[in-house]
């Protein structure tokens, strides 16, 4: 597999990949994760303290965002940000919703870009999770971290 080569891609990479990575380990749950990236490549983890061990997922992707865009206000070398949370999308052609990670990523003077990852877990009792992943869906984004 031919590794990322655009700083989008990578940034993109790097979340969805963590995000699998807690699908897998936690089977199933996944608290939301944001990221940024600086003019150097460097890419650095946005976490909250959400005050209780299972905090509100949407109340926690919001507290994410808030600090990504503070941190993209007072940090000029940031040129990207992105976040990763668990979604549900209708698939062309098929009748229920799956679940999917759905990552949002946008750089100074773009439009964000939202991209969908459905999947299908199997879950164990022990050990990590199956996940079969399907093609991803790239849609345009919302509420940019950039102002």
């Amino acid at each position: 597999m031919t590794p990322p080569a655009t700083p989008r891609e990578r940034l993109i990479a790097a979340v969805r990949d963590r995000a699998f990575d807690a699908l897998e380990r936690d089977r199933g749950e996944l608290q939301p994760i944001g990221a940024w990236m600086d003019g150097s490549g460097r890419i650095g983890i946005v976490s909250v303290y959400a005050g209780r061990d299972y905090p509100e997922p949407d109340l926690h992707l919001v507290e994410v965002r808030s600090a990504l865009k503070l941190h993209a206000r007072r940090e000029a070398k940031i040129i990207g940000a992105a976040t990763a949370h668990r979604d549900r999308i209708r698939v062309p052609g098929l009748d229920d919703p799956f679940e999917c990670v759905c990552v949002q990523y946008e750089a100074r003077g773009e439009e964000p870009l939202r991209v969908y990852y459905p999947y299908r877990i199997k879950k164990k009792l022990s050990g990590r999770s199956e996940l079969a992943r399907m093609e991803s869906i790239s849609v345009p984004g919302s509420d940019p971290v950039f102002p």
